[in-house]
């Protein structure tokens, strides 16, 4: 399926060190995960992204020092993968 592939690519795309490539890709997989939420209250697609090890990479990013690219990280985790290290760290004085 071709969502499996876009998903996989910008999994894979989170590794770069570039800021504005990363915030594009970020963008991006807020867009597929928002999409994957509305038609199916399961999310298939944040499955598929966290089977891939989206959610790990988006995880390493909590620690990137691009305050803009933590962020998004930290909103996408919280809003359509359920991870327990952005609450954490959102909580952390």
């Amino acid at each position: 399926m071709t969502q499996e592939g876009i998903i996989e690519g910008l999994s894979q795309a989170i590794d770069t060190l570039e800021s504005d490539t990363l915030l594009q890709a970020l963008n991006a997989i807020e867009e597929i995960l928002f999409i994957g939420n509305i038609k199916d209250n399961h999310n298939l697609l944040a499955n598929k992204f966290e089977s891939v090890g989206g959610k790990k990479r988006l995880e390493k990013l909590l620690l990137h020092p691009n305050v803009e690219v933590y962020q998004r990280a930290i909103k996408i985790l919280d809003e359509f993968l359920d991870s327990k290290e952005s609450e954490e760290l959102m909580t952390d004085p």
